[in-house]
C-alpha cells in the first residue's frame, strides 16, 4: 500500500456509480475477473455464474471459462466448473428473431426473451453465485434500453450478484465514464482495466460494495 495507490482507490470510488466505494488493484483484467468471481462466491457461498455465449472476460482460465468466443474455448478441455452460458442480448445477433409487422427486429420483444433467459436460468439452477458481464460489447453490441433493469432484478430475486466487465469499454469510451451509466443499472462489482493504465501501465482494478 503506497499514498498513489490510495489517492487512486479514493478517485476511482469518487467516479464510479452507486455506492461501489471499495478498490482491489491488480495487474490485468483477467486477473480483476478471477477476483470478482472468488469474491462472489465467497459472498454467496455459491460457485456458479451464468455469462454469455460470444462475449469475453478475458484469456486466464478463469475468464476463459466465462467467455464465449470458440477462438478462445475450442480445444482447451474441460474449463471451470459452473460456468453457465446464454444466448448473446444484441437483437441482430439474437438466436429468436423476434420481427414485428413490418419484419424489423422486435426490440422490446429480443429484449424481455433475452433478460427472462436469464431468469430462468437463475431459477432452474439456484445456486448461481454472479452474472458477469459486459453491459456494452466492444464489437460492437448494445443491448436494449431496460435489459439491464430486467436482469438487475433477476440477480436481486434470487440472490446473484451482477458483475459488470468494463474493461473494454469503461472510462469514457461510451460519452459517459461507465456504459452502464447509459442504462441506469448499479452492478454489485465492476472490473476496470485497459484504459485504466492509459495504455503503458499493467494495471486493473476491482471495484465493489462495501459490503463484499
Amino acid at each position: 500500500t503506497n499514498d498513489t495507490a490510495v489517492d487512486l482507490a479514493r478517485k476511482l470510488c469518487e467516479i464510479t456509480p452507486g455506492d461501489l466505494s471499495k478498490v482491489l488493484f491488480v495487474t490485468g483484467g483477467s486477473d480483476a475477473i478471477d477476483m470478482s468471481i472468488k469474491l462472489a462466491r465467497a459472498a454467496t457461498g455459491r460457485h456458479k455464474t451464468i455469462s454469455f455465449w460470444d462475449s469475453f472476460h478475458g484469456a486466464g482460465f478463469g475468464g476463459l471459462s466465462l467467455g464465449g468466443e470458440a477462438l478462445f474455448r475450442n480445444n482447451m478441455g474441460p474449463l471451470l466448473p459452473g460456468s453457465e452460458h446464454i444466448a448473446p442480448f444484441a437483437c441482430y445477433q439474437c438466436p429468436y428473431g423476434h420481427k414485428d409487422i413490418d419484419g424489423q427486429p422486435d426490440i422490446d420483444a429480443c429484449h424481455l426473451a433475452c433478460a427472462n433467459m436469464v431468469r430462468y436460468v437463475l431459477e432452474k439452477e439456484g445456486d448461481v453465485a454472479a452474472v458477469v458481464a459486459e453491459p456494452v460489447r466492444a464489437v460492437p453490441y448494445v443491448p436494449p434500453m431496460g435489459f439491464w433493469k430486467e436482469v438487475r432484478a433477476a440477480c436481486d430475486a434470487y440472490g446473484a450478484l451482477l458483475i459488470f466487465d468494463e474493461i473494454p469499454n469503461g472510462l469514457g469510451k461510451t460519452g459517459r465514464m461507465f456504459a452502464s451509466e447509459h442504462f441506469d443499472v448499479v452492478p454489485d462489482i465492476l472490473v476496470l482495466g485497459k484504459a485504466l493504465g492509459g495504455g503503458m501501465l499493467p494495471i486493473a482494478a476491482m471495484i465493489t460494495k462495501p459490503e463484499l
